[in-house]
Order: structure tokens, then C-alpha cells, then sequence
């Protein structure tokens, strides 16, 4: 395959995954809303977090994610958060390290595999991580695992 081919390939995958990311984000909502009362103090934090990530006040979210994470470690949402929290501060190894825990720990999510793969396609070197990734994102799209269709 030729770079050229190889880059129209990997455009392909970005928008289409822009599509994902977010049709993702809805069905993420969506589950977070069916948790129980047990855990009512991490959604509340996660919550805050959110809030104060929608007015860019990433210090705070992050702050709020980490203590969700605390109370219930295995929250994917919130692992995810965190790491998108940390792009915007621009702790990309931080970033990386929570997309691939928010992965492993909902590894039928396709959206971290897409946030993660759009976020290395522009770091110079790392384009066949990218490449694996998305295409990780799209397969598991069209498997539909988390029923967001």
C-alpha cells in the first residue's frame, strides 16, 4: 500500500470516527443514568467534574474524576473523562494511560479506542498506533456491543 493510500485510509477512519465519538458520547450518558443509588456520591462527583469541564475549568474536573475514581475505581466514564480532562491540559502520556484504562476496563466501548487513535494520529511516529486503534473503534461500532443504535 502506498503512504498515499495509506493516509486517505486513515482520513476515512478519522471522520468516520468523528461520527462515532459522538453517538458514543450519548450512550455513555445513557448508562451512567441506569446506575443504582450504591453509587450516588462518584456519579454525583462525576457530575461535578462534568460541569466543571463544560466551563474549562480542567484543574477542578480533574480533581473530581480522580475522586470518583476513588470511590469506585472501576468507572469507565470517568477514567475517560480524566484523560480528556488531561489533553486539555496537555498530559498527553497521563491522557494515553487513562484512554487505554477506560479501554480495558469497557473493552467493548469503542470510544476510547477512537479518542485515543485521533489523539495519536497527530503525534508524530505513532500513526500505526493510530492506525490500530481506530480500526479497533470501527470494528467494535459495528459490532454495536453497547446497543447505542
Amino acid at each position: 500500500m502506498s503512504p498515499r493510500t495509506g493516509q486517505h485510509i486513515l482520513k476515512a477512519l478519522v471522520l468516520a470516527l468523528l461520527l462515532l465519538v459522538c453517538a458514543a458520547g450519548a450512550a455513555a450518558q445513557d448508562e451512567l443514568d441506569e446506575l443504582g443509588d450504591d453509587a450516588a456520591d462518584p456519579i454525583k462527583l462525576f457530575d461535578k467534574g462534568q460541569k466543571a469541564h463544560a466551563k474549562k475549568e480542567y484543574e477542578q474536573a480533574l480533581e473530581f474524576y480522580e475522586e470518583a475514581l476513588k470511590l469506585r475505581p472501576e468507572f469507565p466514564e470517568a477514567e475517560y473523562q480524566k484523560a480528556s480532562v488531561l489533553v486539555a491540559l496537555n498530559r498527553m502520556p497521563e491522557a494515553e494511560k487513562s484512554f487505554r484504562r477506560a479501554s480495558v476496563l469497557q473493552p467493548n466501548w469503542p470510544l476510547p479506542h477512537a479518542t485515543l487513535g485521533l489523539l495519536l494520529v497527530r503525534v508524530e511516529g505513532r500513526a500505526g498506533d493510530a492506525e490500530t486503534l481506530l480500526r479497533r473503534a470501527v470494528e467494535l461500532d459495528a459490532k454495536d456491543e453497547l446497543g447505542s443504535k
